[in-house]
């Protein structure tokens, strides 16, 4: 029975300009070191921010895979926290609204009952978007997303049956860096 296997990869450390940092760079190369071992996937969609498009030349490189960009996996803020943190207490709810329909969206095609070929998709992308994509996936309420911490350069996977039933399989895995490669900011 086939079977949809979802990375959801966060991008390496970045700096001011957006692209990656040195030291995000090598959490990236370290990841695809990991995959060489493990496998690599069939298809590879990219945000298209910067630091996801810096992410996803890396992995494609090491996959031999063309990237796809994909609008819909851009950063965003799907949902507003009660009482909200400083930094997004005044954050356009029009906004929120836009960002969690994209999501929710592109879950729906990624959560689909697998048919035919096993496929392994890696999506290059953001940390609101691996914990938000993750907890809706697995069913859990709307707002758990942001009680969780991601690291740079982490591996989220979740996978999909052709019964439909989806399975959690690793969540903010760094397990490919040493704990001085390990960034959250």
């Amino acid at each position: 029975m086939a079977t949809r296997t979802v990375d959801l990869i966060r991008h390496g450390q970045y700096g001011p300009d957006g692209e990656l940092t040195p030291l995000g760079v090598e959490q990236i190369e370290r990841l695809a070191a990991r995959y060489r071992d493990e496998g690599a996937p069939t298809k590879l969609w990219v945000s298209p921010q910067p630091r996801a498009q810096h992410t996803g030349r890396i992995l494609a490189a090491a996959f031999d895979l063309e990237p796809r960009t994909i609008m819909a996996i851009a950063e965003a803020v799907p949902s507003r926290p009660d009482p909200p943190p400083k930094a997004f207490a005044d954050f356009p709810e029009e906004s929120i609204a836009k960002g969690r329909a994209r999501l929710d969206k592109i879950l729906a095609k990624l959560v689909k009952r697998a048919r035919g070929t096993d496929r392994h998709m890696v999506l290059a992308c953001h940390g609101n978007v691996t914990r938000y994509l993750w907890t809706r996936a697995l069913g859990l309420d709307p707002l758990a997303w942001w009680t969780l911490s991601i690291h740079n350069g982490s591996l989220t996977r979740f996978r999909v049956h052709a019964d439909g039933r989806i399975k959690g399989i690793r969540f903010n895995d760094v397990g490919h860096l040493p704990s001085a490669l390990q960034t959250e900011a």
